[in-house]
């Protein structure tokens, strides 16, 4: 059965880019949480969405959002990823399938419309 929207998001615990575990519950109650799924790091269409969230990063911190990025690349090359794009916010590394199935979504074009209208 999909999670109703407003539903709060399944928890998880990931590994970021420095190996400190990242668990979504750690912000509930705290901060609001942006996801930011996406497939690959130093490709060019992720390079440059990377590019807005870094220069809207304040926007987001005006909102209390803790931005948190999710791909399947390794801790390593979020590491080089994060340094090379002056990322201040957390990237952690998955095999996105399973934090899908978390979400009860199938993409990630799902994941973003189903948790926007909350």
């Amino acid at each position: 059965m999909p999670i109703a929207v407003g539903t709060p998001a399944p928890d998880f615990t990931l590994k970021d880019q420095s190996q400190k575990e990242v668990k979504l519950s750690d912000y509930a109650g705290k901060r609001n949480v942006v996801l930011i799924f996406y497939p690959l790091d130093f490709s060019p269409i992720c390079t440059n969405e990377h590019a807005c969230f870094v220069n809207d990063l304040k926007q987001f911190e005006s909102l209390d959002a803790q931005v948190l990025g999710l791909s399947v690349d390794s801790a390593w090359a979020h590491k080089a990823f994060a340094e090379k794009m002056g990322i201040s916010y957390e990237t952690v590394h998955t095999y996105i399938r399973r934090i899908y199935e978390k979400l009860q979504v199938r993409t990630r074009t799902e994941a973003v419309a189903k948790f926007l209208r909350r």
